[in-house]
Order: structure tokens, then C-alpha cells, then sequence
């Protein structure tokens, strides 16, 4: 398995409650054209790791995932602008559905992470070129709405309900450096926390 940033590695993990389940789960992905595919990974152990997606399925180039915990959805954007989502089950395979190419202003556009915020129940994406910044992600159309621009390169975006803030993980020397950031809100007006600089 080839994956092509250590950004987009840490962008396409979700923690998220399996349905029925009180054992949490890591969802990973990796975007490889030839083998890309989502598996979700036991943490507590005793069940051993489960593909999620159709071997060479064409839906499975995960540039970002995120869980809403709430409609136990899992969403994923396909090759960086393609809104997917699933039903997330125990067991089996998930049934992807297109929601739809993610557009800003009718104009296609991309996002290298993603992340549900569950206090506001909100897709929040981040835009690495054009018009860089967060952005409102439309759960039924993808469509994008800028919340705010933001300097740095967060390939990978996390959101963390104890915190009430999104984790990223910053490629730029610009903004707050590089490593592990925390973007706490108001997300329209930012405030860029260093954690951890990479080693």
C-alpha cells in the first residue's frame, strides 16, 4: 500500500461508533489509484481488520474522512472532490452513494481533509489551493461555502468534540508551523494553536 503524503495518511482517518457497537473504530484509507480503498481497524482488539469498500471499487481514492455519529454516516471525498457517503454497519461491506462533485460558486474545487463537526453538525473541508481556507461542505449536494481563510497546509483535519475544535496536521512552515495544530473556534475568525511540531 502506497500513500503519498504523511498529510493526507493522518486526512483520511475518522474515529467513529460502529452501529450497535461500544468499541471504538479507526477508519484509514489510502488514495492509491490501483489500490485505494477504506478498512476501518478494531482499537480494542479481537476483530481483526475489515475492508469497507468493494475490491477496485472506482469510489475509493479517499483524500479525507469524516463520521457524523449522529446518522451514522460515513462521508469521504473521492480523489479530493467527489462527496461520498455510507451507512456504517458492524459487518460487511459499506454501499457507497455519490453525493455529488464538490463545487464552490459553481466552480469545481477540491478539499485535502475533511471532518464532521458533531457540536454544530457541519462538513468542514480544507482547501490547500485556490482560495485556500475551511469551508462549509453541503451534506446533500457538496457544495462549499468558505468559512474562512487560513494560512498553512493542512493536508489532514480532525474534529475533536472535547475540545469543541478542529486537529489538523500543518505541511507550511507559514501560520502556527509545522506539526500537529489546533484550529479552535469561532471558525470564521480562528485561533492556530501549535501542539506538536513534526520531528
Amino acid at each position: 500500500m502506497r500513500i503519498r503524503s504523511k498529510a493526507r495518511t493522518i486526512g483520511a482517518l475518522a474515529l467513529f461508533m460502529l452501529a450497535g457497537s461500544a468499541e471504538a473504530q479507526l477508519v484509514v484509507g489510502n488514495d492509491n489509484a490501483a489500490d485505494g480503498n477504506l478498512w476501518v481497524i478494531d482499537l480494542a482488539g479481537g476483530v481483526g481488520t475489515r475492508r469497507l469498500l468493494p475490491q477496485g471499487s472506482t469510489d475509493a481514492q479517499p483524500w479525507g474522512v469524516a463520521a457524523d455519529p449522529t446518522t451514522n454516516t460515513l462521508y469521504w471525498l473521492d480523489g479530493g472532490s467527489r462527496l461520498m457517503k455510507a451507512t456504517m454497519t458492524s459487518t460487511g461491506e459499506l454501499t457507497p452513494i455519490f453525493v455529488g462533485s464538490t463545487t464552490v460558486n459553481g466552480s469545481s474545487a477540491n478539499c485535502t481533509g475533511i471532518a464532521f463537526d458533531t457540536v454544530d453538525n457541519k462538513l468542514i473541508g480544507y482547501r490547500s489551493v485556490t482560495a485556500v481556507g475551511l469551508y462549509e461542505i453541503n451534506v446533500n449536494d457538496a457544495t462549499m461555502t468558505q468559512i474562512t481563510p487560513i494560512t498553512g497546509d493542512y493536508g489532514g483535519i480532525d474534529y475533536d468534540p472535547a475540545t469543541d475544535s478542529l486537529i489538523a496536521c500543518n505541511d507550511a512552515t507559514t501560520g502556527p508551523g509545522r506539526g500537529i495544530v489546533r484550529i479552535s473556534k469561532p471558525f470564521a475568525s480562528p485561533t492556530l494553536t501549535l501542539l506538536a511540531p513534526y520531528p
